[in-house]
């Protein structure tokens, strides 16, 4: 049962600190993780949170139904848990991403952290810049480098890619 329970600790701790770093952001006062279940697939690799799952610190907060992590191997999450014992991490149902004045909503986002990369398909997909409510930027698959700052917006469906530019008052 400790072993277990260092592995969920771990593997939870790990799971917010690449939300985090993924954006260039810290934690200075903590994370909070909240849902109504937890469960790990050994045998899938992964771990699932579900049920009204809600990730929050002081600089960022992340909200959807279900929020897996497909790690690679159980002894590199138990012992030292880094970037590289992730292979990636699913968020589900309903996601919103808040972070520095912007809105991502989405009904999936995929971190992929070998590939510094977060794409947000099904649901069409909404980047807003909520402080100003000057630029919001849509389309069915929208994928965001992270190391480069580059971001793809795609259409698979009959609807065109679309951004909005507000003058500012």
């Amino acid at each position: 049962m400790k072993k277990f329970l260092a592995f969920l600790i771990n593997i939870v701790f790990f799971n917010i600190i690449c939300f985090s770093l993924s954006w260039g952001q810290t934690a200075s006062k903590g994370i909070n993780i909240k849902s109504d279940t937890a469960k790990i697939y050994p045998e899938k690799k992964s771990l699932v949170f579900s049920g009204n799952v809600s990730v929050r610190n002081d600089k960022m907060s992340i909200s959807c139904k279900t929020l897996t992590i497909f790690y690679k191997n159980s002894d590199s999450m138990q012992e030292n848990p880094d970037i590289n014992s992730i292979n990636q991490i699913e968020a589900s149902g309903r996601v919103v991403i808040k972070l520095d004045g912007k809105t991502a909503t989405a009904e999936k986002a995929v971190f992929l952290p070998k590939k510094e990369k977060l794409v947000l398909s099904g649901g069409r997909p909404v980047i807003k810049n909520t402080d100003s409510g000057d630029l919001t930027i849509s389309g069915d698959i929208i994928v965001y480098n992270m190391k480069s700052g580059e971001m793809e917006i795609d259409k698979s469906s009959g609807k065109q890619v679309e951004v909005t530019f507000i003058n500012g008052q």
